[in-house]
């Protein structure tokens, strides 16, 4: 069964969101190993997720693409303004910056094509009325 178009797309940003994850986690790899680390898992979960979903369109799939969103987006937000323990102050300089706006981008774009499925299933065609 072919995913419908709403899954390839967010299956093509789940795989850009876990490649930029990838990215940055080796970009952190020598300062701060926690976020490294961190960051490695969630482009992993990403990936697998993403490969699942364009395979199987399934439910968990979607979840935890959700997640990893939801984390990305409010983990980029975390570290403009509070910053994360460890992190250089001028983390958002160059390269970084570039990346951590598509990152957010990616996010947003999971969570606004995935998160009203959540809230507002389809209607079943199938149902008959009561009577």
């Amino acid at each position: 069964m072919r995913p419908p178009l709403r899954g390839i797309v967010i299956t093509t940003a789940g795989l850009g969101l876990a490649l930029i994850q990838a990215i940055e986690g080796l970009r952190f790899l020598r300062d701060t190993q926690y976020l490294s680390l961190l960051l490695l898992v969630f482009g992993i979960l990403a990936a697998a997720a993403s490969l699942k979903l364009w395979r199987n369109y399934c439910f968990g799939c979607r979840i935890v693409l959700a997640l990893i969103s939801v984390a990305t987006v409010i983990g980029h937000l975390l570290s403009l303004t509070v910053g994360l323990p460890g992190t250089v102050a001028d983390a958002w300089m160059g390269s970084n910056a570039v990346l951590g706006v598509i990152s957010v981008a990616l996010g947003l774009l999971i969570m606004v094509l995935l998160l009203p499925r959540f809230f507002h299933p389809r209607p079943d065609t199938n149902a008959r009325p009561p009577v």
